[in-house]
């Protein structure tokens, strides 16, 4: 036979040899994936291969092995048509590598990645990614132009295990990473969760298959049948065998036992490694770089757990570490004159280097920046739901076997109704299980459990299934996820309340001893008894055997057991929710922090920019400088636990000017525990580690408002200046006469401080601002001066001014009045305020100075300004009780230590029953302001 024919007929049972191995990766997939994903997996092995040929003919081939230009992309033999019987069978040859590199994404995005989307990720591996590789390594020049540029390098990759293998690994891993791991795969504490495939019968014959069509696959380089192919296949089989007792010694101390993946990843992994120089090395080199390659696979696999990047089957491990692996090691031993590259060793080994990190370069950037493109406009995961669902169902609308089984026991589990069967799959596993629950089934509709079928669904539901009497006891069967559920606990003739003794309050169980005796009286129906249980939804307590305790969410669920129309058992259904409640305490919290920053921005909205600005500005350093007053713990002496006190109220007392109610609702609980401390002998570090926390919660919160201020910035100020007119033209806030451009976003928020806590306190109060001019005073001092002002104005309606009804008795107007003025008199400034309420409260001052131990000889010596500074020293209220406006006797104290700080002169005057006059008297001249 004449020899071109013999080489063309090898090529051709080379490609056929290679196609196999499409069906190596369905069964490998598919079996190393979970049941409700295995016909999606499936699916897309072999939709991938019909896109990425159709792909390859219309311009990948062009691309990869047409006229070089530069030695980087083809340009010619697009929709590749020829009748040279060797350029036609190459093609077919070629075309078999393409669809192999892009079915490698398949395996790893398995269970979590849309079909659609999967055939996106296709089209960019067969067009974007593998031509332009496979032209640098492969084109020869031989349709015209120079060589591929690595190939005029040097660089040596015979069969792919950088062309094929690493960059369906370099895809795979760009893929993950946008992807993310499937749902439960990863614990919140960093523990792994493997996720058991659904048919490892089915996975191992798949690694048979791909094992048989690695022969065609690196056999079949050479494209003719040659003397180098059954070296380049004997190699093939020693290095294959070689990855998996590699994987296996390298693995079972590590796992502690053969896992199955060992075998798996360890024979694909030696594989992959030999791929790049099997026609280069001897065979013991051979065993080596296959041994070394299965090991790499362990090892990475362990890798990519710790990095928690879920791969579903693996494919990264094998495909990209081991033939990474493999490609360098043909610098390391391969034969130069088998190599053909005429480069030493040194130079070899470079440019094997530099193939690799160009290709893994390309491959990676380019499948990561398209694929988070396509991912920013048509998502690429599938919904969480459909996730839990399966893809089979979600996907295709395929149901299997199993799924019909769980749907089935999930509605009997909801309903309490017996009649229901599962539909029978005749000659599957799954189906001899249905078989044998629905005979279960029947028995039980008959009021008599046999042995048989009972203890056989048992084996196999995942939920905690267990027949107990009215006194609780168990019956002898019982499900084997029932063990895994209730870890630790001892069921065999166990007693139901004796096993939740330890796990549940004792509440709950004297709970469920009445709940059994309902349950087990026949005069009440099941629906209302069903509506007593009070195991549904609880939490237990387990005990782990390292001493810990375990808490899981678990759902308890009571069907009655009859025979001869008598309630003779109950059966217990007991599900795992832990992850589910996870799940859903994740979604509630990222719900509630939408909604907070939603009030919050709704809040921020309707407030003057500049207020707000500055006092989110100087927040954060204020709640700091309380953090700090705290920080020698019990060793705080008392007034500065009162300074502390002092300035939080005044951080409140703004919050309040600014109606961020969720702050002064946090400061004030704050109040209630430096209250409690100040009340203590001897506080404990206990003590201020609560106080320390609940200032953290303070922190955050400044945190949030930082983040929203600054995207609304903007957008407010045009608001507030769009309606600051409306509020000083109010016919309901009184009269302003308003100088300088400072006071008016601040005297708008103080009308509506006053609007708000007059209505709260059933007081009817007008604020009167008349030649208000803050820009008299220096910048510096504008701060102290809005919290002076403040805390006044809460004093006065708090305490001064009196209700509609009282005013009326002492032949007042219902309505209240303050009124705010300045003053520029020579060298002083003054801030000027006044209220038409009751003055100080004498009466009340007094009792509260008998509390502090005053006797009456001393208080009846005291003129009116002993009794205002009196009041001004510091918890003294006249309040009946602690609110968050008044009662801790901290405001007018703030006042008093604000005016020292500005070097200030605080005149008070009280006239009882009629008016309180503040004035702060400020001299420039005398110094610090």
């Amino acid at each position: 036979m004449d020899m071109e024919l013999i080489n063309i007929l090898w090529i051709i049972i080379s490609a056929a040899l290679v196609f196999l191995m499409q069906g190596g990766f369905a069964l490998l997939e598919s079996g190393l994936t979970r049941s409700k994903n295995s016909i999606n997996v499936a699916i897309k092995n072999l939709t991938d291969f019909g896109i990425s040929v159709v792909a390859f003919w219309f311009l990948g081939f062009g691309l990869m092995f047409g006229p070089s230009f530069l030695g980087f992309i083809g340009t010619g033999e697009f929709m590749f048509s020829s009748n040279q019987i060797f350029l036609g069978t190459f093609f077919v040859f070629q075309v078999m590598f393409a669809s192999t590199s892009a079915t490698i994404v398949s395996g790893a995005v398995a269970e979590r990645m849309k079909f659609t989307a999967y055939l996106l990720v296709t089209l960019v591996i067969s067009l974007a990614i593998y031509p332009v590789v496979g032209h640098w390594v492969w084109n020869d020049g031989s349709l015209g132009g120079p060589a591929g540029w690595l190939k005029e390098w040097g660089f040596v990759d015979f069969a792919g295990s950088t062309v094929v293998h690493s960059v369906g690994g370099w895809v795979a891993l760009a893929a993950i990473l946008i992807l993310g791991p499937r749902l439960g795969r990863y614990g919140p504490q960093g523990e792994i969760r493997k996720i058991s495939g659904s048919n490892l019968p089915n996975a191992v014959t798949g690694v048979i298959l791909l094992f048989f069509g690695w022969f065609g696959f690196n056999g079949g380089s050479t494209l003719e049948l040659s003397a180098a192919v059954p070296k380049i296949i004997l190699n093939t089989t020693l290095a294959g065998a070689a990855g998996l007792l590699g994987a296996l010694i390298l693995g079972w101390p590590i796992f502690r036992f053969p896992d199955v993946s060992l075998v798996i990843n360890g024979v694909l992994g030696g594989l992959v490694a030999i791929t790049a120089g099997c026609h280069s090395f001897n065979a013991p080199q051979s065993l080596i770089i296959g041994a070394l390659g299965g090991s790499v696979a362990v090892l990475a696999q362990i890798l990519l757990d710790k990095l928690r990047i879920d791969d579903a089957v693996g494919a990264i491990p094998v495909h990209l570490f081991a033939g990474i692996w493999g490609t360098l090691a043909v610098g390391l031993f391969g034969n130069p004159a088998d190599l053909g590259t005429g480069l030493n060793v040194l130079d070899q080994n470079l440019v094997q280097i530099l193939g690799v990190g160009v290709v893994g370069a390309y491959a990676f950037t380019i499948a990561y920046l398209l694929l988070w493109i396509i991912n920013r406009i048509f998502p690429l995961r599938v919904s969480e739901e459909d996730e839990l669902k399966g893809l089979n169902v979600a996907e295709h609308d395929a149901s299997t076997e199993i799924y019909d089984l769980y749907k089935t026991l999930d509605d009997q589990a909801r309903t309490g109704n017996l009649s229901l069967r599962v539909p029978v799959e005749p000659f599957t596993e799954v189906g001899q299980i249905a078989t044998q629950y629905n005979k279960v089934m029947d028995s039980l509709q008959n009021s008599t459990v046999a042995r048989s079928e009972y203890t056989s669904i048992l084996d196999h539901v995942h939920d905690g299934l267990m027949l107990i009497d009215k006194s609780g006891k168990l019956g002898p069967y019982y499900s084997k996820a029932l063990e895994n559920i209730l870890t630790g606990a001892f069921l065999q003739n166990g007693n139901l309340l004796e096993i939740l003794k330890t796990m549940v309050p004792e509440s709950v169980l004297a709970s469920l001893q009445d709940f059994l005796d309902v349950l087990f009286d026949e005069s009440l129906d099941i629906r209302t008894v069903s509506r007593l249980n009070p195991l549904e939804k609880t939490e237990v307590f387990l005990p782990s055997p390292d001493g810990s305790v375990q808490t899981k969410h678990l759902n308890f669920q009571f069907q009655r057991v009859l025979e001869e129309g008598k309630i003779f058992r109950a059966m217990v259904i007991v599900s795992d929710q832990t992850q589910q409640n996870e799940l859903e305490k994740t979604v509630m919290s990222e719900r509630q922090d939408r909604n907070d920053e939603m009030e919050l921005f709704y809040i921020i909205l309707h407030l003057d920019p500049n207020l707000l600005a500055e006092f989110v500005k100087t927040y954060d350093e204020r709640i700091h400088q309380v953090n700090r007053l705290f920080e020698t713990g019990q060793g705080v002496p008392k007034d500065v636990l009162k300074q502390a006190a002092r300035r939080l109220h005044g951080i409140k007392g703004e919050a309040a000017l600014l109606n961020l109610d969720f702050i002064v609702q946090g400061v004030h609980r704050i109040e209630d525990l430096i209250t409690q401390l100040i009340q203590k002998t001897n506080p404990s570090n206990e003590d201020f580690i609560s106080l320390t926390l609940k200032l953290g919660g303070l922190v955050e919160i400044g945190r949030r408002m930082s983040r929203v201020l600054k995207k609304m910035t903007e957008f407010q100020i045009s608001f507030i200046q769009a309606n600051i007119p409306q509020v000083s033209n109010s016919d309901q806030k009184g009269s302003l006469e308003i100088e300088g451009t400072k006071s008016l976003g601040f005297i708008s928020s103080l009308q509506d401080l006053v609007s708000r806590m007059s209505e709260e306190m059933g007081k009817k109060v007008s604020l009167e601002v008349q030649h208000m001019n803050l820009d008299l005073f220096p910048p510096t001092i504008h701060h102290q001066i809005r919290q002076i002002l403040v805390q006044w104005v809460r004093n006065s309606i708090i305490h001064g001014i009196e209700n509609p009804e009282k005013r009326k008795l002492a032949g007042k107007t219902p309505m209240g009045l303050i009124r705010i003025w300045t003053e520029s008199t020579g060298e002083q400034l003054v801030l000027a305020y006044r209220d038409d309420g009751a003055g100080l409260d004498l009466e009340r001052l007094k009792q509260r100075a008998l509390d502090k131990g005053y006797t009456l000889q001393i208080l009846s010596t005291w003129d009116k300004s002993q009794w205002i500074k009196f009041a001004f020293s510091g918890n003294v209220s006249t309040a009946d009780k602690v609110t968050t406006g008044a009662g801790r006797g901290v405001g007018m104290a703030l006042v008093r230590e604000l005016a020292l700080e500005m070097n200030a002169k605080l005149n008070v005057n009280s006239n009882p029953g009629h008016s309180m006059d503040f004035k702060l008297i400020l001299t420039p001249s005398r110094g610090r302001l």
